[in-house]
């Protein structure tokens, strides 16, 4: 199911860039056993990464919790300053550890719009309108 919505949304960029004169739609897009290799690549890596990110997530959020609680029971003088410490850590290493996953779940969205032919994107930046000049 997830896979048919990035297929679809693909697809929209495509008609997208055919009305706005981008890409050529009278020309047929061939697509290869290599290029189809690419795009199931792209879309498993995409798909991946963003369960891995989910996961990830929900970590941070159940140590941002722990370090809350830690604090209140060392305010409270029921535990050491060591537990406070301990669960700022673990939280502080989930959360680089959930940036390097957002990071290669942006990645793996790139490597799917080239794997669909990206490119695009230049042909249209060329024929933007470009800001005037300053003196």
């Amino acid at each position: 199911m997830k896979y048919r919505l990035v297929l679809i949304a693909a697809l929209h960029v495509w008609a997208y860039a055919a009305s706005t004169g981008c890409v050529n739609a009278a020309e047929p897009l061939e697509i290869g056993d290599q290029t189809q290799l690419f795009v199931d690549d792209a879309l498993i890596a995409t798909q991946t990464t963003a369960e891995r990110s989910a996961a990830q997530r929900r970590q941070v959020e159940a140590l941002r919790d722990y370090a809350r609680l830690s604090r209140k029971r060392f305010e409270g003088g029921y535990s050491s300053y060591l537990e406070v410490l301990d669960a700022e850590s673990s939280l502080f290493n989930a959360e680089l550890l959930y940036s390097e996953g957002h990071r290669e779940r942006l990645l793996a969205h790139v490597d799917l719009y080239k794997a669909l032919g990206g490119g695009w994107v230049d042909a249209a930046a060329a024929q933007a309108p470009q800001p005037a000049s300053i003196p």
